[in-house]
Parts: C-alpha cells; sequence; structure tokens
C-alpha cells in the first residue's frame, strides 16, 4: 500500500509539472542566402562572415552555416 501511494504521489507531481506553460521567444531573426554553382570538379573556396548579436539572454546565440 506505502508503494502504490508513494507511485501515485510521484505520478501527480510530475503530471503538474510536465502541464506548467513555458514561455517561449519569439524575438529572432532568420536570414538566408543560396547560390546554385556547379562545375565539372571539385573546387575549394572561402566562406568570410561576420555576426553580431545583442541581447540580454544568457542563452542567446548566433552561428553561420555553410552546406
Amino acid at each position: 500500500m506505502k508503494k502504490i501511494t508513494i507511485l501515485l504521489l510521484f505520478l501527480s507531481i510530475f503530471s503538474a509539472h510536465s502541464q506548467t506553460q513555458k514561455e517561449v521567444s519569439s524575438d529572432w531573426t532568420s536570414f538566408n542566402q543560396t547560390i546554385s554553382i556547379q562545375t565539372a570538379v571539385p573546387k575549394k573556396f572561402k566562406v568570410i562572415a561576420s555576426v553580431k548579436m545583442e541581447s540580454e539572454e544568457p542563452m542567446a546565440w548566433a552561428g553561420v552555416w555553410l552546406e
């Protein structure tokens, strides 16, 4: 009986915690640029990029991707 009571208590606490609303920040901007290039042989190239970010958020970050 004690195990069932502990299990029910744990499930009720877990259920209450999982239903709390979390605030999602929508203060972001995305920029995308595509250049289509076709060559007969593989070419090396260099990408120079600069990223500036100003934020009060401690987990904020910025990045540059190349594919």
